[in-house]
C-alpha cells in the first residue's frame, strides 16, 4: 500500500467521497500533508511508536552535547530522553561495563545544581529539548574520552516522501491511519463529527498502544523504606541544592 491508496481509502470511510468517485490532485495533497501531520503527532506519544533505540557519543570533556541530525548524537531530534546510561571506556575482553544515568526531568532541577562544571563520574543528565537541536547536559562533567554516552529515545514514524512510496509500518498502522485520517478529512471538507468513524479511530489506536505498551519497573525512590539510598526521590541523584 503506497500513501496515496490510504488517502482513497480515508476519503471514502469519512464520507468525503463517494465508491466510484475520483478525487482531484489538489484535495489528495491536502490529504497527504493532514496524513504526514498525523505522524508528526503520534511520534511524540510513546505508546503510539512500535519501539525505542540507541543513540551513541563519546565524551569529550565538555559538559554539553547537541542531539539532532549531524549532532553528536547523529538522530532525527527527540522530544525527550526515555532513559540513559554510561560505558566507560575501553571496553576490556569485550566485557562492557554500564551504569544507568538518572534523567532530570525540568530545568530547574538542572538549575539547582551549583557547581556544574565539576568533573568527576557522571551520575546524570538534563536534556534541553531546544529546536532544531536539542542539548544534553552531563553532570558531572566526565574525563574526556573515558565514557560512551547512551541515550535511549522513541524511534521516529517517519514521514512520507511522496504519494507512491511504498508504506513501511507494522500492520496494525494502516488501519489507524485510515480511520484517524478520516476523521481529521471531515472538518477539512464542511462535514460534522461522525461517532461511528470517531469510534474506529480510537478503536485502532488503542490496539496500537496496547501492542506497544512496555511498562518500565518500577523502583523504589531514595528516602522510602525498602530503599538503601539516600537520593533525591524520583530523580536517582544526590541533592544538588546542597552542593557549594
Amino acid at each position: 500500500m503506497t500513501p496515496v491508496d490510504l488517502i482513497r481509502l480515508a476519503l471514502k470511510t469519512s464520507g468525503v467521497e463517494g465508491i466510484g468517485q475520483t478525487p482531484d490532485s489538489e484535495d489528495v495533497n491536502d490529504c497527504f500533508i493532514l496524513l504526514n501531520s498525523i505522524l508528526g503527532k503520534w511520534s511524540r506519544q510513546r505508546y503510539l511508536v512500535y519501539n525505542q533505540i540507541e543513540t551513541v557519543a563519546t565524551t569529550t570533556g565538555v559538559e554539553s552535547y547537541t542531539v539532532g541530525p549531524m549532532g553528536d548524537f547523529n538522530t532525527p531530534r527527540p522530544d525527550k530522553i526515555s532513559a540513559a546510561y554510561a560505558r566507560m571506556l575501553p571496553v576490556i575482553n569485550n566485557s562492557p561495563f554500564d551504569f544507568p544515568l538518572a534523567v532530570l526531568s525540568a530545568y530547574e532541577d538542572f538549575a539547582a545544581i551549583r557547581m556544574k562544571q565539576l568533573q568527576s563520574f557522571p551520575v546524570a543528565i538534563f536534556y534541553d529539548s531546544a529546536f532544531p537541536m536539542g542539548l544534553v547536559h552531563v553532570y558531572p562533567v566526565p574525563n574526556t574520552t573515558s565514557f560512551e554516552l547512551h541515550l535511549v529515545i522513541k524511534n521516529t514514524l517517519s514521514q512520507f516522501e511522496n504519494l507512491t512510496v511504498p508504506i513501511s509500518l507494522p500492520p496494525e498502522y494502516t488501519s489507524a491511519l485510515i480511520w484517524n485520517l478520516a476523521v481529521e478529512l471531515r472538518p477539512l471538507f464542511g462535514l460534522p463529527v461522525d461517532r461511528s468513524v470517531l469510534a474506529l479511530a480510537s478503536t485502532s489506536l488503542e490496539i496500537i498502544r496496547n501492542a506497544n505498551f512496555q511498562p518500565a519497573q518500577m523502583g523504589m525512590p531514595g528516602g522510602l523504606p525498602g530503599s538503601n539510598s539516600s537520593w533525591w526521590p524520583g530523580h536517582g541523584i544526590p541533592n544538588f541544592g546542597n552542593i557549594i
